[in-house]
């Protein structure tokens, strides 16, 4: 495999869908040194645009892969002027591995949220309708390539890479082709294996939270056989009581200078008490949740004796 030339210790959220993913990558974003990639999914399925679910692994890296990912984020570092690599992107949670194998110095940071919560929050999300899914999808895609577009006049980034935009052209007119021609069950954040059929088979509940801990069991196993130099877990609900604490330790881990700007914004905009709201739901509907996944809250202390 090719060294990771070009990007240095690239930072990487994961964590299950409506986790607290955005609000923490929003605030390390604010940091002068990072060039914020927010939710690139179609780029990490680079190699890999048939496969059937999200999970990657170390042995599903190959050299054109690896090369090419390399090169392109290479290029987006240096036409922005930034020294670190910043993504946020939920389906990471089922591919860090994938990413350890090509960038063997990355920092991992897996923020987990109650799972009860998780579920209730993304089943919002799913009940927005195949059709909202897919157009949502399509509208990122359109202000990527609007983004690049403007990139390449200005910096002439892809004459460089035209690998990388005939790369986003091709998935551009996929989604649009999805939108037109949605499948069916609607499938919203990331695709664990044998996704379509638990969505088939389960109630809309249930399968978000066999959606939250296939996320959070997978991060877990991956992440944590890379040693705590590599990877970091955090809670939201620690993160939402203490954002000073939290923000500061996380510079540290992903070391990155200290910077007031990614404090602020954590402190300006964090809401303490957005955790919890399952207990506003009824009891029988909750159970439905904590039947499946019962056993992951316990063990992570989020499921009361």
């Amino acid at each position: 495999m090719n060294s990771n030339m070009g990007i240095e210790k690239p930072i990487f959220i994961v964590g299950a869908a409506r986790s607290g993913t955005t609000f923490l990558a929003e605030a390390l974003r604010r940091h002068p040194d990072v060039l914020y990639l927010r939710e690139p999914n179609e780029l990490w399925l680079y190699g890999h645009e048939t496969h059937p679910s999200d999970l990657l692994r170390r042995e599903d890296v190959t050299e054109e892969i690896q090369a090419y990912l390399i090169h392109h984020l290479s290029t987006l570092l240096r036409a922005a002027g930034k020294q670190r690599l910043l993504d946020k992107t939920p389906h990471n949670s089922l591919r860090i591995g994938f990413l350890h194998a090509i960038f063997p110095d990355a920092k991992f940071i897996h923020i987990i949220r109650d799972g009860r919560d998780v579920a209730l929050s993304a089943a919002i999300q799913w009940r927005g309708g195949r059709t909202a899914a897919h157009r949502s999808r399509l509208s990122r895609m359109l202000r990527k390539a609007r983004k690049l577009l403007a990139m390449t006049q200005k910096k002439r980034v892809w004459r460089s890479d035209p690998e990388g935009l005939r790369f986003y052209v091709v998935r551009i007119l996929r989604i649009l082709l999805r939108t037109l021609r949605p499948t069916h069950p609607p499938i919203w954040g990331p695709r664990f294996p044998g996704i379509q059929k638990v969505a088939r088979s389960h109630t809309l509940l249930e399968t978000c939270a066999l959606q939250w801990e296939w996320c959070v069991r997978q991060a877990r196993m991956d992440g944590q056989t890379l040693g705590d130099a590599s990877y970091l877990e955090i809670r939201f609900e620690d993160l939402l009581q203490a954002p000073g604490f939290w923000l500061q330790k996380i510079q540290q881990f992903a070391e990155l200078p200290p910077d007031d700007a990614v404090l602020q914004y954590a402190e300006q905009h964090v809401r303490p008490h957005n955790t919890g709201k399952w207990r506003q739901v009824p009891d029988e509907t909750i159970q439905q949740i904590v039947r499946h996944i019962g056993p992951l809250l316990k063990a992570l202390g989020y499921l009361e004796p």
